[in-house]
């Protein structure tokens, strides 16, 4: 089985060390690298191919920011993550978004072999 491949991207540092601890421990995902300015993803990208982009969302920010992402890399899988990880959501190239809820570690990891799996179907 491949490897899900993960991107990180404007996460704080304690997020992103719970996201990347959490990951460690599958051995069907990996991250393959991290930028900390959400301007950068797309080059970053185009560079180190992922599956899945986590980035965190600021608190007056809307969602409709993270679409340009999506119309760049249609098969990219988008989770998007309050920096208080009391919410998260999951975003696609299709009509819906999906609200994931609290952020756990398992929660996390579910979420993105969901959104990768739901794929190759």
């Amino acid at each position: 089985m491949e490897r899900i491949r993960i991107f990180l991207a404007e996460l704080p540092r304690m997020l992103r060390e719970i996201i990347e601890s959490a990951v460690a421990g599958q051995s069907d995902m990996s991250i393959v690298g991290s930028v900390d300015a959400r301007e950068r993803v797309t080059t970053a990208l185009g560079r180190t191919p992922a599956d899945v982009v986590i980035v965190g969302l600021h608190d007056a920010e809307t969602t409709a920011t993270l679409y340009p992402m999506l119309l760049e890399q249609p098969r990219l899988k988008l989770l998007a993550i309050s920096g208080d990880a009391r919410s998260s959501y999951l975003y696609e190239l299709r009509p819906h978004t999906v609200p994931l809820g609290d952020v756990s570690p398992e929660a996390l990891v579910d979420a993105i072999r969901s959104a990768v799996v739901s794929e190759v179907r």
